[in-house]
């Protein structure tokens, strides 16, 4: 290390303590946070430790580490520092998501760690007030972050907002209607897709023939690619031949396509094609086939329509979707340039929502990068003038 950094043992830089049981029965109704392995667990009336403090995954979870400004109680699932020896507690914090921990973990089914084990660890530490830089800087990227996230969740609840008014009031302020899904403008249409549209249905080349993936060049679509989005690559792709021996079928860019099974919340989902491309089995493509309805509108319907989609499913152990349920969907139809209206105010917020989650992946990878190169000494910041009072 270039400068005044140092070189010292790991429990020089940072004293870890394991935490102290408080089972869920025997805490009280209070403000101060209870921290186990993943974070805050719960709230007591009584402190074990004051702040500001960091703990650090002991079991369970290894290594993660979490900054607390005020009082707090550690479970004995955490390690908590219980010395600084005079090192900037945030800057503590940033080099334990740097530092290797789960190398020092033992056992299998339940991963421990143990402190003495890290205690010995030679570490390599800047001095305090370039400690207080390097945390600042990670602080604001931190901040920057949480600022994008907020502006793409602020976006998608706008969304949502939107696709409710747009779907079942239209843009004309047209007197409403009742229907059998749900009250519409006058003029809209309420019919089912296959009446314009067709049903795809994939398939999956069998795996245990190479020939069939190997140097595959058409893409391969799986139902948890299907998330609400353009679809324009896949991580699998399959070869001609293995297109031709299996149930799997090209379709054209522009279909809709909807996860019929699928564990947790994938079912019900849909996607739209920016590319050509054949599924697995568990997604159906949806094309419309008439020119009635457009299939930016049709992914936009289907996608408000998530909750009712999922209603017409069924099964004992898994409950599915169909092609014969999937078609007697019902979709409210307006005029075709009012379909392109809604579309395009949809199509608006979700670049919206894509700008801004661009902006929260580029951030969070600028991120991983200045806590490598700060922690290591690769960029210095010590000659820089730095504002520290904006640290909470």
């Amino acid at each position: 290390m270039s400068g005044a950094w140092r070189e010292i043992p790991f429990a020089e830089f940072a004293t870890l303590q394991r935490g102290a049981d408080l089972p869920v029965n025997e805490r009280r109704s209070g403000t101060i946070p209870v921290l186990a392995s993943n974070g805050p667990v719960g709230y007591h009336a009584i402190p074990f430790a004051m702040g500001p403090g960091v703990v650090t995954g002991r079991s369970g979870t290894i290594g993660k580490p979490t900054f607390i400004a005020g009082p707090y109680w550690p479970l004995n699932t955490v390690l908590w520092v219980s010395d600084f020896h005079g090192n900037d507690p945030r800057f503590v914090f940033y080099f334990f998501q740097h530092f290797d921990f789960v190398a020092y973990a033992t056992g299998t089914s339940v991963p421990t760690l143990n402190r003495n084990f890290v205690h010995g660890v030679p570490v390599n530490v800047p001095p305090k007030l370039e400690q207080e830089k390097i945390a600042a800087v990670l602080w604001k990227v931190e901040r920057a972050i949480e600022v994008e996230e907020k502006l793409a969740a602020a976006a998608r609840e706008l969304r949502r907002s939107a696709m409710r008014q747009l779907f079942t009031r239209g843009l004309r302020g047209e007197p409403q209607k009742e229907t059998e899904i749900g009250s519409l403008p006058a003029s809209w249409e309420v019919e089912p897709i296959r009446a314009n549209a067709k049903l795809v249905a994939g398939g999956t080349p069998s795996r245990t023939v190479k020939e069939y993936w190997e140097g595959g060049t058409i893409p391969w679509v799986k139902t948890g690619e299907v998330d609400y989005c353009v679809i324009t690559h896949t991580a699998e792709k399959i070869t001609p031949a293995g297109r031709e021996n299996s149930a799997a079928k090209l379709i054209p860019k522009g279909t809709v396509l909807i996860a019929m099974y699928g564990q947790g919340v994938t079912r019900g989902k849909v996607a739209i094609l920016g590319i050509e491309a054949t599924t697995n089995q568990a997604c159906a493509g949806i094309i419309p086939t008439n020119g009635k309805v457009l299939p930016l509108y049709l992914y936009h319907f289907l996608s408000f329509s998530y909750d009712r989609l999922r209603s017409l499913s069924h099964g004992a152990q898994q409950q599915n979707l169909t092609g014969e349920l999937v078609g007697s969907v019902q979709v409210a139809v307006p005029a075709k340039d009012e379909q392109a209206q809604i579309v395009e105010i949809l199509e608006a917020i979700d670049r919206k929502i894509s700008l801004h989650m661009r902006k929260w992946t580029r951030l969070q990878e600028l991120f991983k990068t200045l806590l490598h190169q700060l922690m290591t000494g690769q960029i210095r910041v010590h000659h820089l003038d730095i504002d520290l009072s904006e640290i909470q």
